[in-house]
């Protein structure tokens, strides 16, 4: 494997292990940006649902507030003769045949004197043996002796289903092992959400609880005095009547408050006809700004008692679509398009690889071609060097010791002088390329007409193609000579001249044994063609040509003299001049194009 080969190896698999690492931390930080907006989301989650079930146990404190005077009322209303509530359809007495009674308001006890429309109506709507399963019974339990008598009979509150935690909580570890009798499903929940949902629960069941104690202790402010039902007389009655306590029931689809109460004429059962869409009415107007659009539902005895949406002083619960009410309700909502600066972050990150790699590799084949430039160089440059030393060292140690004849001695010497300019040619221009790669070619300007440049060096270009055998033929129309153009005489001179000395080298054999300059003048600039017509540039070489150094030492010792660094230098010096060179292949010969501007720019 060659050298350049395990330096590209070594870069490919640094490059390949920088890929590796970064990729994995990648990975990795965006498994952990995800699990952070996972938990942030969750956790905006669990508020949301906190904030809705604390609007929630307002609107249940209120509904209850709303409702506890009109099931007080009820309660300690023995009078359906008087006017009801709003609330309130219709108040009556059904007797045990489903008979409607109705009293006089002058009497506590029922009479049997029903309108025609309420017997109507409550006949076909309750039944008194249904009803009789569904109310408490009364409570014979005499009271405790206080040590004074009350005529005063004080009437019991109403009876919930669910009335003491035990019970709340016996539901809550019930509805965990069986999902499918659980509280209607709310959003999904895990980690932190779950926690949070879980501690709701115990919240709720603590306040419906608390809710459900506060209205049992409650004494509503009425109390029934059997003295003040007495005729005109104010005497008590012979047999005082035994009352129950008022239940809420669901008939059908009707709200009632019943209970039993027992007098001379028997077991009855007190009926409250509740109206419930009045009430449902009612009970969205109080608490709109908490709670809009919000759904009430019955609780009957096969529905899914929520704890969290009941309320306590009527079988009614709210129907909780808490999607549905969080998207109706302004939460402040969590935005997923909000999202953190990873992926720019890592976007950046791979960039800054990527830029850096290319980078290392520019440089890195940069300083490898310097270094075969550097190798090409010195092999090429030691047989350039090799060849005219050692005819110098042969010449001279036969000179010195008299060892050339005399009439042999003026070619000898015409060798060493020819070797000697091969040498100050090589040499300078080598100094020229490294002079041009560090100070530009910063020369001083002078304007002349094209035809007294060119006369300035002509005698020097003829002197190289005459070397080799070879002519030289200038060609100018007379106007183009007389134009004057702006220039660096001396490096427009190095340029013919290497171009020329390039010809005498390479276009042998030739065709013709002529090496042409013609110049022409253009709008924008005035161009210089050197051509011979020589073998020509083989295809695989054209693209080099113009490199330094080219020459490797097989190169150097199978071709003309030189270190391969004339058409570079050419390149670079007019390059100094803002102009341009470049070949142009012909099928006789090479052909060079000098384009320089008439005005050299100030630098």
């Amino acid at each position: 494997m060659k050298k350049p080969d395990r330096t590209w190896l070594v870069f490919g698999l640094c490059v390949a292990a920088a890929s590796a690492a970064l990729g994995w931390l990648s990975l990795h930080a965006i498994e952990l940006d995800a699990r952070h907006q996972r938990d942030r989301a969750e956790t905006e989650l669990a508020r949301q649902e906190a904030e809705l079930q604390e609007r929630i146990n307002s609107s249940l404190y209120r509904m209850d507030l709303k409702l506890l005077p009109l099931v007080a009322q009820q309660s300690a209303r023995l009078d359906v003769s008087r006017p009801p509530s709003p609330l309130v359809k219709l108040s009556f007495f059904l007797a045990s045949n489903n008979q409607v009674l109705a009293p006089p308001r002058s009497t506590t006890m029922p009479s049997a004197e029903p309108s025609g429309a309420v017997a109507a109506v409550a006949d076909q709507t309750f039944d008194f043996a249904h009803l009789l399963d569904r109310v408490p019974p009364i409570d014979t339990t005499p009271p405790a002796d206080t040590g004074s008598t009350s005529n005063n009979y004080q009437v019991p509150i109403v009876d919930q289903a669910v009335s003491d935690i035990a019970a709340v909580q016996h539901q809550r570890d019930d509805s965990s092992l069986h999902p499918s009798r659980s509280s209607p499903p709310s959003l999904p929940a895990t980690g932190k959400l779950a926690i949070q949902q879980s501690r709701g629960l115990d919240r709720s069941v603590q306040e419906f609880t608390r809710r459900n104690q506060l209205n049992a202790g409650m004494n509503y402010g009425n109390s029934i005095s059997l003295s003040a039902s007495k005729g005109a007389d104010d005497q008590p009655p012979s047999h005082p009547s035994e009352i129950g306590i008022m239940q809420p029931v669901w008939i059908g689809q009707e709200l009632v408050l019943a209970r039993r109460v027992r007098d001379q004429d028997g077991l009855q059962i007190q009926i409250s006809w509740l109206d419930w869409q009045a009430i449902q009415v009612a009970l969205r107007d109080e608490v709109v700004d908490l709670l809009p659009d919000v759904v009430l539902e019955p609780v009957r005895s096969e529905s899914d008692l929520n704890l969290s949406a009941a309320l306590t002083t009527l079988p009614i619960q709210l129907s909780l679509d808490k999607e549905r009410m969080l998207a109706a309700l302004d939460l402040n909502e969590y935005s997923e398009d909000v999202h953190s600066g990873l992926p720019l972050a890592l976007t950046l990150a791979w960039c800054g690889l990527g830029v850096a790699v290319l980078a290392i590799a520019w440089l890195l084949r940069g300083v490898m071609r310097l270094s075969e430039r550097r190798a090409t160089f010195a092999s090429a440059v030691t047989h350039e060097l090799r060849t005219p030393l050692t005819t110098f060292r042969m010449y001279t140690e036969m000179l010195a010791e008299n060892m050339v004849p005399p009439e042999k001695q003026s070619h000898y010497l015409s060798t060493l002088k020819s070797q000697a300019d091969r040498l100050s040619d090589l040499v300078e221009n080598v100094l020229q390329f490294a002079r041009l790669e560090r100070q530009g070619g910063k020369l001083e300007t002078e304007t002349i007409a094209i035809a007294d440049l060119m006369a300035r060096f002509s005698d020097r270009l003829n002197d190289r193609a005459n070397s080799a055998g070879l002519q030289l033929a200038v060609e100018f129309p007379e106007q183009v000579g007389l134009t004057e153009v702006n220039t660096q005489v001396l490096t427009v001179e190095q340029i013919l001249f290497n171009l020329v000395d390039n010809a005498c080298k390479h276009g042998v054999p030739s065709t013709s044994e002529q090496i042409e300059i013609v110049i022409t003048a253009h709008s924008r600039c005035w161009r210089i063609v050197v051509r011979d017509h020589g073998p020509g540039v083989a295809p695989h070489v054209r693209g080099r040509m113009f490199q330094p150094f080219c020459k490797s030492d097989q190169e150097a010792a199978n071709s003309a003299p030189g270190v391969g660094l004339g058409l570079a230098l050419c390149q670079r010096m007019a390059a100094s001049l803002r102009g341009r060179l470049y070949h142009v292949a012909d099928r006789d010969g090479n052909a060079f194009v000098l384009e320089l501007p008439w005005k050299l720019p100030p630098l």
